[in-house]
């Protein structure tokens, strides 16, 4: 078949998967290049235009700082059933290749640089309401917990950080 032709009938798992492994070394490099672009994407406005997991709002930040803080893949697929074994390993692919990106944006999104002791808290909403100023943290979880953007397992993952590091309860 000529590299250009489009097989008639479409190739069964097992058939690709054989195709894929019989290629040449150059040619399964550039397969898994272009796999890997299609598996993990930047696309403007979603995400802050962070590398998500394919067709996911699912960035990989969040992924490999779940995996950093000691979830293990048995819990992020059961908590992201839409995310397969091979979204994982294709993230951690990523990761490897793109490291400091990665860090950096764990940082940027992590709760490990609030101050230690907490007296107002500036919330920007995204409804483009005024800034409002908290003073506890009842009314910062309130407001944190209201957040429809947020995932509910993001919001468990982040509750849980705040109670670990500020005794929070």
């Amino acid at each position: 078949m000529n590299p250009i032709e489009t097989p008639t009938q479409p190739l069964s798992p097992i058939a690709l998967a054989k195709t894929i492994s019989d290629l040449p070394s150059l040619d399964l490099a550039a397969f898994q290049e272009a796999l890997l672009t299609y598996m993990i994407q930047k696309t403007p406005g979603v995400c802050g235009g962070d590398a998500c997991i394919r067709h996911t709002r699912i960035p990989v930040w969040l992924i490999i700082s779940f995996l950093q803080n000691g979830l293990n893949q048995t819990d992020l697929l059961r908590n992201y059933p839409g995310l397969t074994a091979f979204d994982l390993s294709i993230t951690q692919l990523y990761y490897s290749l793109h490291r400091q990106e990665i860090d950096d944006l764990i940082i940027a999104n992590n709760l490990e640089d609030l101050p230690p002791t907490i007296e107002t808290i500036e919330l920007s909403h995204t409804s483009n309401q005024p800034s409002e100023k908290l003073t506890n943290w009842s009314d910062f979880i309130g407001q944190f917990e209201a957040d429809p953007d947020l995932s509910v397992n993001y919001k468990k993952y982040l509750l849980e950080g705040l109670e670990q590091k500020y005794d929070y309860r």
